[in-house]
């Protein structure tokens, strides 16, 4: 883990873009390039390696109803497990379109789990609903963190932070009317450099593909 504070961040943002005795650029606004683009970095390592960021479950029960509101801090949704007894067991989404399934008769329950969840807007939403009161705990993505004082900081992943620096040099640049073709093409690479690394960086084994039937008696 390489950890950088924001004011390292600063000062390699003003050595890429040749401004470390400019003001051109104040703090404020280096501040704010530089956190829209840990934002950007944020998303691209969530979008091939979820697992990365993901925090510890969020246990929540239902008392009476079928939904539950999710944490502020919410945003990606990796699974939700139901407490059967002393074990957790997983909680499969349902589409949309089959929000009524479970009450069209054993012939559709037959294929479908009988207890089911969806994420509408800020609430997990449980069918049956006559079966939804229990304990949960959902496996979350939070939001990033802006980087916003000198000694916040970030995990660079492997040197990663690299496409932060370049993607702020490159904001500070375009306020200047310089020209950043190079620093685009270089910004490129390191996206791609992002996309290759993060999707297996659990080098010791390779994904395995699910078995989504496993057990599926048991819901019935």
């Amino acid at each position: 883990m390489a950890l950088w504070t924001l004011a390292q961040l600063k000062q390699r943002v003003r050595e890429r873009a040749d401004m470390v005795y400019s003001l051109f650029v104040s703090d404020e606004e280096l501040q704010r390039y530089i956190s829209s683009s840990f934002a950007d970095f944020y998303d691209q390592v969530v979008k091939v390696y979820a697992d990365h960021y993901v925090d510890d479950p969020v246990s929540f029960s239902i008392a009476s109803g079928n939904t539950h509101t999710i944490d502020e801090n919410f945003y990606k949704l990796k699974g939700v497990d139901f407490l059967d007894g002393s074990e957790w067991v997983e909680v499969r989404s349902f589409n949309f379109n089959e929000r009524n399934s479970t009450q069209q008769g054993d012939r559709l329950r037959r294929y479908h789990p009988k207890l089911r969840y969806r994420l509408v807007g800020n609430k997990l939403r449980f069918i049956p609903t006559d079966q939804a009161i229990g304990s949960y705990r959902y496996w979350y993505v939070p939001l990033y963190t802006p980087l916003e004082d000198d000694d916040d900081e970030m995990d660079g992943l492997n040197g990663w932070e690299e496409y932060i620096v370049i993607d702020a040099a490159i904001k500070c640049l375009l306020k200047e009317e310089t020209s950043v073709k190079e620093l685009i093409a270089l910004r490129q690479e390191w996206k791609e450099i992002i996309a290759e690394s993060a999707q297996n960086r659990d080098a010791g084994e390779s994904e395995s593909i699910t078995d989504v039937y496993a057990g599926q008696d048991y819901y019935r």
